[in-house]
């Protein structure tokens, strides 16, 4: 329901403010600069639909285009790009849907 939708935001703006503090006091910028050294591809794949609810499968690649060497080192194992895969519940409220939970695997269930 629209009560699991706020939490997932609160959880969201937390974990950001965390990282945030972390990536200034490491690499002397904030949150948002280090967001923006990447350009972010997001495909949509398979989407799983009933009563209301649905989970939808979510590949996110990321390529560092930065050039700060022992952040890629450190804090990307090395790699520039970066691909990962995760499913999002979601919850339909009066015709819109709305983020439940981000979840590690399909069965993603609420």
């Amino acid at each position: 329901d629209a009560d699991d939708c706020e939490s997932f935001a609160e959880e969201s703006e937390r974990n950001d403010e965390a990282a945030s503090e972390q990536y200034d006091e490491q690499y002397g910028m904030s949150l948002e600069d280090f967001r923006d050294e990447f350009d972010y591809e997001v495909t949509i794949g398979e989407v799983e639909e009933s009563d209301g609810e649905a989970v939808v499968e979510v590949e996110l690649r990321a390529e560092y285009t930065g050039d700060d060497q022992d952040l890629v080192d450190e804090q990307l194992g090395g790699e520039r790009t970066q691909t990962s895969t995760q499913w999002v519940r979601l919850v339909e409220e009066d015709g819109d849907w709305k983020v439940a939970e981000e979840c590690s695997d399909a069965s993603c269930e609420g």
